[in-house]
């Protein structure tokens, strides 16, 4: 019997052919000594963001709708995700795109779940220096599902002082636990992939979702590297190996990394797999990408300690206060996330400073 069970989906069932536009979550930060408190409030708890939030439902400037997921066995755990549209949003629309956006997998990982946060204030027309007029281009073919943190109760434990903690409260890795080449021999003892694909009661109700949601693009967002990356994570590939339809969106996928990557991250990119240097089997990432059927599947690591001259170049760099939207939006793709998002990432790095505990150790994503 399942464990788990969710309320308020509110699905879109829509399998039309979209036109996909593409989150870029490349956040960079610049490195701080670490604290022993929890970074001297430049982090908000579960509790406060959850808060912060539950506000924006109430107060967004376009349409953002609150969702549970509830473990079955004690209701008392809970995972809050979020819908965000527009008034205009056409779910019928040969052009509509739903994006679901996943954070806080790894609870050390505290970046991408303040990156979740900022991003949703921008699309709810609370960043000034984002017009409505700019959001509503955005959001008038997509909608945007953002859950962000799937770790609640690991990342509870880091709030308190267990800063290195990667695994849930089962001392599994949640991004190792799904059922995609799953692997039952981790490599490192925060990798433990669970005793079986989707033991983890977070893993297994996300996993319903998505299977019924059907997204056309997904992004998984980490820290402790800097790189943006498409499947595989399991296995080396070539293009040659893959079937027709594997390859055709695999190609797009690394086209689009490649547009963004010359000019504003300078980094890593390409294939986990290929380019990263090791192996991950049970990853979220390949599940989307083979199980679900998902044409564009992102992985995105957003912040390594190793980078820091590139850091300190965006923190000195006076052209960032005189982003040419325009420009951009009009290069990569016109009505896209990409250029909002790549925009929030530059500016973020004033806004977080990092714990050297909670990203430091890099090499187990």
């Amino acid at each position: 019997m399942k464990q788990i069970k969710y309320q308020n989906t509110h699905l879109n069932s829509n399998k039309s052919k979209c036109s996909i536009f593409v989150f870029v979550i490349l956040f960079t930060c610049f490195i701080n000594n670490c604290q022993s408190k929890f970074a001297y409030n430049l982090y908000h708890t579960n509790e406060e963001l959850f808060s912060e939030f539950n506000n924006l439902t109430n107060t967004c400037g376009n349409i953002m709708k609150k969702f549970e997921f509830i473990q079955h066995s004690n209701p008392d755990n809970k995972i809050p995700y979020y819908s965000i549209e527009s008034l205009d949003f056409d779910s019928k629309s040969k052009k509509s795109n739903i994006v679901f956006m996943l954070f806080g997998e790894h609870p050390r990982e505290l970046i991408p779940t303040e990156t979740a946060l900022f991003l949703a204030k921008a699309l709810c027309n609370k960043i000034e220096k984002y017009s409505k007029n700019t959001i509503s281009k955005i959001l008038k073919n997509t909608k945007v599902y953002i859950l962000p943190v799937l770790n609640v109760i690991g990342r509870n434990a880091v709030a308190q002082g267990d800063f290195c903690r990667r695994t849930n409260e089962n001392d599994v890795d949640l991004n190792r636990n799904w059922n995609s080449h799953w692997n039952s021999k981790g490599k490192y003892e925060h990798t433990n992939p669970g005793v079986f694909p989707f033991s983890e009661w977070e893993t297994e109700v996300l996993k319903d979702f998505l299977a019924t949601l059907k997204p056309k693009t997904f992004i998984t967002t980490h820290s402790g590297n800097l790189g943006m990356y498409s499947p595989f994570a399991y296995k080396k590939f070539s293009f040659g190996d893959l079937t027709e339809g594997q390859a055709k969106n695999l190609k797009s996928i690394q086209n689009i990394i490649m547009k963004i990557n010359k000019d504003h991250c300078n980094c890593i990119s390409g294939s986990i797999g290929n380019d990263l240097g090791y192996l991950c089997p049970g990853t979220c990432l390949d599940y989307m990408f083979e199980n679900i059927n998902t044409p564009y599947s992102f992985a995105f690591e957003i912040y390594s300690n190793k980078y820091t001259s590139f850091y300190q170049q965006i923190l000195e760099g006076e052209n960032l206060e005189y982003f040419d939207y325009d420009k951009f939006y009009e290069k990569v793709h016109k009505n896209s996330l990409t250029s909002l998002t790549t925009l929030i990432q530059m500016k973020m790095k004033m806004a977080l400073k990092p714990l050297s505990l909670s990203v430091n150790i890099h090499s187990l994503k």
